[in-house]
């Protein structure tokens, strides 16, 4: 048998180290806020499905909401399927201004997706007698209005997709079994987006954790469905009982490519043509491992998921 050991470890301090970068918050563009009186609240910034405001002035947020820029009134000032699951002190480590107070929202996922991809309204109710209702703009059509991140600004996904795989050495023997990619960071610039990806692979033929560089095109986009390219180049620590040599353990590398044939949900407002409320992608891919004395081809056909 293989010893599991080493690869469990690389796998864990690999995922460390990506986790620990995976903080994204966007700012809206411009600023969006508005008063009752004494009291301002300000949209500070969202991340996933949790919305920050800021709040200044004597009165504290009671219920915070999303809901579409045509809905009609209703007869509360947060409807109930678009209402806060958590209401609470900020939670990401973003510094308040002076004189204000950062309040964080946890919302239902599948209404803060619709509106992140349609116009759409952030209602804030307030203590007092009446109780305060404020509107500020979450999502417009109106160009002018977009989301901002900062320069370190990331696209982190954890495990994205799983592949079936199928691979031939220079002894002309196959080997296949399973590549899951634990996680990918890249980020977008038009349709290119240069990934470090981490994967694992498991078959008949070895233990293997690729770590890849990869740049991925879209060449074509419709509005539902994506055409994409992939080619980049995979380091593998690698462990096996096939080696001709007789190691059970070798460093290989070789470089990889990739086809995406990819569904696109609809596209969020205000962000870069590449984030989108879903996706979902056959993927097949292509490769080459050697080391001193290896050689192996593959070939891989999965699935991924945004």
């Amino acid at each position: 048998m293989f010893d599991r050991g080493p690869v469990r470890t690389a796998i864990f301090v690999a995922l460390s180290v990506v986790g620990g970068c995976s903080s994204l918050v966007a700012r809206p563009v411009p600023p969006r806020q508005a008063t009752a009186g004494a009291d301002t609240v300000r949209l500070d910034h969202f991340k996933h499905d949790r919305l920050a405001l800021a709040v200044r002035g004597p009165h504290r947020i009671t219920a915070v909401g999303v809901m579409p820029a045509g809905a009609p009134p209703t007869l509360t000032c947060v409807a109930g399927a678009g209402g806060a699951l958590e209401l609470g002190a900020e939670g990401h480590g973003v510094s308040a201004q002076p004189g204000e107070t950062l309040v964080e929202a946890r919302l239902p996922r599948q209404p803060m997706t619709e509106a992140l991809a349609t116009p759409s309204v952030v209602v804030v109710q307030l203590d007092g007698v009446p109780p305060p209702c404020l509107r500020l703009t979450l999502s417009s059509l109106d160009p002018g209005y977009r989301w901002s991140f900062p320069l370190y600004d990331h696209h982190l996904q954890m495990g994205g997709g799983l592949t079936l795989y199928a691979a031939r050495d220079e002894a002309h023997r196959w080997g296949s079994g399973l590549e899951w990619e634990l996680a990918h960071l890249g980020r977008w610039f038009g349709r290119l987006r240069p990934t470090l990806a981490l994967r694992a692979r498991t078959g008949t033929d070895a233990l293997a954790v690729p770590v890849g560089a990869l740049v991925l095109g879209y060449p074509l986009v419709g509005e539902r469905v994506a055409l994409g390219l992939a080619a980049g180049y995979d380091l593998t620590p690698a462990w096996s009982r096939r080696f001709a040599d007789g190691d059970r353990f070798k460093w290989t590398h070789g470089p990889r490519a990739e086809l995406h044939l990819t569904y696109l949900g609809p596209r969020l407002l205000g962000l870069p043509p590449a984030y989108r409320t879903s996706g979902a992608a056959l993927v097949i891919w292509v490769g080459r491992t050697d080391a001193e004395r290896h050689a192996a081809d593959q070939v891989g056909l999965g699935l991924a998921i945004n």
